[in-house]
């Protein structure tokens, strides 16, 4: 399992795993006392989910940028095309405009291949992993994912580093 990566007081990230297997020991036992250390679990775990949701754009490792840059998505033996709407040093949100066949091109984890058209209309591109997939409204067909750069190149940290303003929030 993920780590959820939200900061404690000792600047060391709380791991789900460890609270959802003490849930769980916790759940299948039956002595009566265990109850009360069970709803304790559950409650840190809901707290943590929440917080972690809330200060989702706040507490990010990189600051994000906002842009609009056309890309084109390939994933497997299918290419999307999308407009990038922010971008970090190792991240990217990204609104795909294609209908998506199969929604597994975009699962969490799912490796893809992102090629951005920069404003001076040089490509870059960049091996990704799908971190979330979302629709932005119930009435448009258009998703938006959210990607982690892996191991974004020389190239692609210059573009970053020389052309991009930060999100004011």
């Amino acid at each position: 399992m993920e780590q959820l990566g939200f900061p404690t007081l000792s600047n060391k990230p709380i791991k789900a795993e460890p609270i959802l297997s003490s849930i769980l020991f916790l759940q299948s036992s039956p002595c009566e006392s265990n109850h009360i250390v069970l709803m304790s679990y559950v409650l840190v775990y809901i707290r943590l989910q929440k917080n972690i949701v809330l200060n989702d754009m706040t507490e990010r490792r990189f600051k994000r940028f906002e842009t609009s840059l056309n890309a084109v998505i390939i994933s497997g033996s299918r290419k999307y095309t999308g407009n990038i709407s922010n971008i970090s040093e190792e991240g990217i949100g990204c609104i795909i405009s294609d209908f998506i066949h199969e929604t597994k091109d975009f699962a969490a984890g799912r490796l893809v291949s992102l090629i951005l058209l920069t404003p001076s209309k040089n490509t870059l591109s960049l091996n990704c992993e799908i971190r979330w997939l979302s629709e932005l409204s119930s009435l448009s067909q258009k998703k938006h994912i959210g990607a982690k750069i892996i191991n974004p190149s020389i190239m692609y940290k210059r573009f970053f580093n020389d052309s991009l303003s930060p999100i004011i929030y």
